[in-house]
Order: structure tokens, then sequence, then C-alpha cells
């Protein structure tokens, strides 16, 4: 097994531990991640029906509310939503979320690594 295929596996078990933890004890929230650019996101999404987030999470503009973990040189969260949730709950989440990021840049580097040796 090449580097980049461990730090992949490590990238999708990362992920995997963030959506079941949410699906055990977040109901009704849906995991986004953008790891299109930089820096990598992990948004999260109320589901559509009626939910701990309420009905209220659609803005004037017809958006989805959300919040949103950026993973980059430093870890930063925004969120649109309105929403009670214990602390503790929170940064559990968060910390999944900055390990998906982290992971993924490993995973990233590594995967360009490889494809350098090749081109040699």
């Amino acid at each position: 097994m090449v580097a980049s295929d461990r730090a992949r596996r490590a990238y999708e078990a990362a992920v995997d531990d963030l959506k079941k933890f949410v699906e055990d004890n977040i109901q009704g929230l849906t995991v986004v991640i953008l790891d299109q650019s930089y820096p990598i996101r992990v948004q999260f999404f109320p589901d559509p029906q009626i939910n701990m987030f309420g009905d209220e999470n659609v803005d004037e503009n017809g958006e989805v509310n959300d919040l949103t973990v950026t993973v980059g040189l430093s870890t930063s969260v925004k969120s649109t939503l309105k929403f009670k949730m214990a602390a503790k709950l929170l940064k559990k989440l968060i910390k999944l979320a900055e390990k998906v990021g982290t992971i993924y840049y490993h995973a990233f580097r590594e995967e360009a690594d490889e494809e350098e040796k090749t081109d040699e």
C-alpha cells in the first residue's frame, strides 16, 4: 500500500467518524465536506423536517442556514443556525471536523508526492 492510500483511508475513516458522531448524537443534521478548494470546510445543515434546530433555518433569500467549520492554517467556526447545543457536543463536533481537515491535507500532500515520484 502506498502512503497516499494510507492517508486517504485515514481521511475516509475520519469522515466516517464525524458522520457517525452526528448520526448518534445530533439528530437532524446533515454533514457536507467541501474539499475542492483551500481551505477545507465542513458544513452542517439541518434536515428539512422539524428537528432540534427548529423550522426557521432558511434566511430571507431562501438560503439554508448552516454551521461551518473552516480548517486551514487556523480553524474558524461560523454559524447562521438558531440552536442550542451542549458545549461538550459542539466542542466534539468542531474537534472531529478539524481532524477531517488535517488528515485531508496529509492525504493531499502524500498523493502529490506519489504523483511526483511516478513522473520521475
